[in-house]
């Protein structure tokens, strides 16, 4: 016995949206991570990107899919709609825990400054030193 089919109304295929915002976002971001593009003042646009084309676009063609009956497209792009906004929000953070905020850098960041960086000054590699005793190393919450 068959399941009868449902109507889905008129939507349209709401795939290529998916797929062409998590492939533009990835790029984005990929170029300036890579070092492609040194032009400091450009950083800006991949905050707007990621939150709108790789967070909104995503996540209405997650609602789309669902409505259409694809558990799959749903998913992927319900999973990648909420990460973008995500990692976005964790790039508004000037700089990790400890570093000046006249070191930080307008990218999003790839990793959290050390102390072998050119970005953090002397003196903060030093402050971690000695609340720790290890150069370079974050300090130990957990000590009282």
């Amino acid at each position: 016995m068959s399941t009868p089919p449902t109507e889905t109304g008129t939507i349209a295929d709401p795939g290529p949206l998916g797929l062409a915002a998590f492939a533009t976002t990835t790029f984005v971001l990929s170029v300036f991570n890579a070092g492609l593009i040194t032009d400091k003042s450009l950083a800006a646009v991949v905050l707007p990107i990621a939150l709108f084309y790789g967070g909104l676009a995503q996540t209405l063609a997650a609602m789309w899919e669902f409505r259409k009956g694809n558990t799959f497209g749903a998913t992927a792009f319900g999973s990648y709609g909420a990460f973008w906004p995500a990692a976005g929000s964790a790039w508004s953070r000037p700089c990790a825990p400890g570093t000046p905020r006249s070191q930080a850098s307008p990218t999003p960041p790839t990793a959290a400054p050390s102390c072998r960086s050119s970005r953090t000054s002397p003196s903060t590699c030093d402050r971690t030193a000695a609340t720790t005793g290890r150069s370079g190393s974050t300090p130990d919450r957990h000590r009282r």
